[in-house]
């Protein structure tokens, strides 16, 4: 008998407002998705909220916000849970600016509830890249989520006259 998988989901409170997130929640409810939601203000309380969440067993994930939202919640993921990673369902309920991945990819609402609900994935290919100071990044189909979010960050730490 398939079991429904119950899905975390990491609500950026910076990029998904929260009449956009009452608008997925609805949407979650209305289709019988079991989830718990998880809202994070930062990095540091984006990569607690992850560690308690994947200690507990919970293997299914839900960013609600933009590109850099799956960008650093992806990262985070990977970076705590190790081989374990390879187990991990993510998803995303675009909410930010951009929302390239989820425009690129093109999944539709009633799909997109529907794979939630039956646990329907596919592999996500990720693409390391490490940096000449040591650090390691994965960029989530698109090699441009991550060097974007590095070009943004950047951009706000430089003097523009």
């Amino acid at each position: 008998m398939h079991e429904e998988p119950h899905w975390s989901v990491i609500i950026n409170s910076s990029t998904c407002s929260h009449r956009e997130w009452k608008r997925w929640k609805l949407y979650l409810e209305k289709n019988s998705i079991s989830f718990s939601a998880y809202k994070t203000d930062s990095l540091e309380q984006l990569s607690d909220t992850l560690a308690g969440l994947l200690e507990n067993g919970n293997m299914h994930f839900l960013f609600a916000g933009g590109d850099g939202t799956l960008h650093h919640g992806g990262n985070q993921l990977i970076r705590l849970s190790g081989e374990k990673s390879k187990c991990i369902t993510i998803g995303v309920l675009p909410s930010g600016t951009g929302n390239d991945w989820a425009r690129t990819f093109g999944v539709d609402k009633k799909r997109l509830f529907l794979s939630l609900k039956e646990g329907i994935s596919v592999p996500l290919h990720l693409i390391k890249i490490t940096w000449p100071d040591g650090k390691e990044r994965y960029a989530f189909n698109m090699v441009g989520g991550a060097l974007d979010a590095a070009v943004v960050n950047t951009l706000s730490s430089s003097s523009m006259n």
